[in-house]
C-alpha cells in the first residue's frame, strides 16, 4: 500500500488521479466516480479514502481480479 500524506492543497489527490488514470487507459473502463475528489480550495479530501488497483490477468470479470496495489488518499494538514 502507498499513502499520500502532506499539507493541504499540494496535489496529493491530483497525483493519485494522474497515476491511476494512466493505468486505466491501458486496460479497464472507468468513470468519474473512480477518481479522487479534488478542488481549488483546501479540504476536498475530508476523510481517508482507499483505492485499489486490480489486475484480472486475462479474465473478463472484475470479481475475479486480484488486488495489485492499494492507495490511501489522506486529508491534508495545516489548513
Amino acid at each position: 500500500e502507498i499513502a499520500f500524506l502532506g499539507r493541504s492543497n499540494v496535489g496529493k489527490s491530483s497525483l493519485l488521479n494522474c497515476l491511476t488514470t494512466s493505468a486505466r487507459q491501458k486496460g479497464a473502463e472507468s468513470n468519474q466516480n473512480d477518481q479522487a475528489r479534488v478542488g481549488k480550495t483546501p479540504g476536498a479530501t475530508a476523510s481517508v479514502n482507499m483505492y485499489v488497483m486490480t489486475g484480472n490477468r486475462g479474465r473478463r470479470s472484475i470479481s475475479n481480479s486480484k488486488p495489485l496495489l492499494g492507495f490511501a488518499d489522506l486529508p491534508g494538514f495545516g489548513y
